[in-house]
C-alpha cells in the first residue's frame, strides 16, 4: 500500500512545534517593536529640541522662558514624526530645554532632554 498523507499524530506534532515557537518568539518580537517606538519618541523629542532652538534663536529667546513653555504642537515649530505627539509643554530652564508631559499614544516624557523620563501612557507617572 503506497500511503503518501500526513498522520493525525505527525499533524499534532508540527503544530505543536510551531505553536512553542510562536510563544517563544512572540515576547521577543513585541519587545522589539516597544524598543522602535521608544527610540522613535526619543528622536522626536530630540526633533523638538532642534527646532525649539533654532526658533529660539530667530526670536532672541523672548517666548519661551522658565515661566512661559511653549505647546509642543505649535505651528511655529516643524519637525518629523509631528502627528505622533498628542501635546505637551517645553520650557527653557537654565541654560537647557524640559519637556512636561509631552505624550503620545503610547508614552509621555518629562525631563531635561539630556535625562528624559519615559513612561507608558497608562502609568500613573502620566497623570
Amino acid at each position: 500500500m503506497n500511503n503518501k498523507a500526513f498522520s493525525l499524530v505527525e499533524l499534532l506534532g508540527v503544530i505543536t512545534l510551531v505553536a512553542i515557537l510562536a510563544l517563544i518568539t512572540m515576547p521577543i518580537i513585541n519587545n522589539a517593536v516597544d524598543n522602535s517606538r521608544k527610540k522613535t519618541f526619543k528622536v522626536t523629542l530630540n526633533a523638538i529640541v532642534d527646532t525649539v532652538k533654532i526658533y529660539n534663536a530667530e526670536t532672541d529667546y523672548l517666548e519661551i522662558t522658565e515661566d512661559v513653555g511653549m505647546d509642543v504642537l505649535s505651528s511655529d515649530f516643524k519637525y518629523e514624526n509631528k502627528s505622533e505627539i498628542k501635546g505637551g509643554q517645553i520650557f527653557y530652564k537654565s541654560g537647557t530645554y524640559y519637556f512636561e508631559n509631552v505624550t503620545t499614544n503610547y508614552y509621555c516624557a518629562f525631563g531635561y532632554i539630556e535625562a528624559i523620563e519615559i513612561y507608558e501612557i497608562d502609568s500613573e507617572e502620566c497623570n
